[in-house]
């Protein structure tokens, strides 16, 4: 019984060694695609855009207002971050702006370079209020926004 078990295991195996390589084609299809996906420009939301005032303490006392461009965050005491932006809400930060001291000698992430922040509206309808986050890792918040253990802070800023 085992015997032919093993007989007929091994024919299947040999026959799927016959099977047909996939077309060039398709292979080539699916490598255009994905390339044309990666190269797609992202931008960050537009009504993100422009000036906003601190609102918290934090945003306050460390980074004062806020002026998003599509291509950095310009604080007004002095920080500036250069951005890569990957969806209308995230954005990759320069390494080399992300490990800027702000809090004494430390940056936004303690000794860890700020790598990505992410941006969320209260009513995307109203942009009035905006919650910026700083993450130390590139790919923005975690599955679960109340604990994600690579955000750094949270920076609450508002506009007229």
């Amino acid at each position: 019984m085992r015997a032919r078990a093993v007989i007929i295991a091994l024919a299947f195996a040999i026959a799927g060694c016959n099977a047909p390589a996939p077309s060039a084609t398709a292979s080539e299809a699916v490598a255009e695609a994905a390339s044309a996906t990666s190269n797609t420009p992202h931008a960050i939301n537009a009504a993100l855009l422009g000036q906003w005032k601190a609102y918290d303490n934090d945003a306050h006392k460390v980074l004062g207002t806020l002026d998003i461009k599509p291509d950095r965050l310009v604080f007004a005491k002095g920080l500036t971050l250069r951005i890569e932006p990957v969806s209308p809400t995230l954005a990759r930060v320069n390494p080399a702006d992300g490990a800027k001291p702000v809090w004494g000698k430390d940056g936004l992430c303690g000794a860890a370079p700020v790598l990505s922040v992410s941006f969320a509206l209260s009513d995307p309808a109203k942009p009035k209020e905006l919650r910026l986050s700083v993450h130390d890792v590139a790919s923005g918040p975690g599955p679960d926004p109340d604990f994600d253990l690579h955000r750094c802070q949270t920076f609450t800023y508002v506009r007229d």
